[in-house]
């Protein structure tokens, strides 16, 4: 059957989870409607077997489960890591502006930030404005390694 081969053979390619996710569920839908429906473990296995490298986190953790698990939470679990891979990616497009912006156009680059912070009442303490608005960086300074600051402000 046409459904059959359509379902085991999709590809999720540029389309979100949930897209594809509803793409699977209207195969499965059609093959229940011709009489040949599907276990949900099985969609679950299909739709598993034929994402990209960049989820086998989840299908390790979701084909090693040892109890059946129901549809709703499995789409739950596969929305969910994909909203953390797309945080992720955000947070990979935000680092490389933080290492530009600790070069300035005056040769404070790391090579002249050696005594920067010496003879200084605000060592370690950034001089950040905490009413200037929301904080974009929560990891490690690239200088001194303390968080809720970038190398720019150090």
């Amino acid at each position: 059957m046409q459904i059959c081969r359509d379902l085991l053979t999709m590809s999720k390619g540029n389309m979100t989870i949930d897209d594809y996710l509803q793409r699977a569920k209207q195969y499965a839908d059609g093959l229940a409607a011709f009489g040949q429906p599907m276990a949900e473990s099985d969609i679950q296995q299909v739709i598993l077997n034929v994402l990209d490298t960049s989820y086998n986190a989840i299908f390790t953790s979701l084909t090693t489960t040892l109890t059946d698990m129901p549809m709703e939470d499995f789409q739950a679990h596969l929305l969910a890591f994909e909203s953390r891979i797309k945080s992720q990616n955000l947070v990979d497009q935000v680092t490389p502006l933080a290492n530009i912006a600790t070069k300035s156009s005056q040769g404070q680059g790391c090579g002249n930030s050696l005594n920067r912070g010496r003879n200084s009442n605000n060592r370690g303490r950034g001089r950040s404005n905490p009413r200037s608005g929301p904080r974009l960086h929560t990891g490690p300074c690239q200088i001194c390694g303390r968080k809720n600051h970038t190398a720019g402000s150090c």
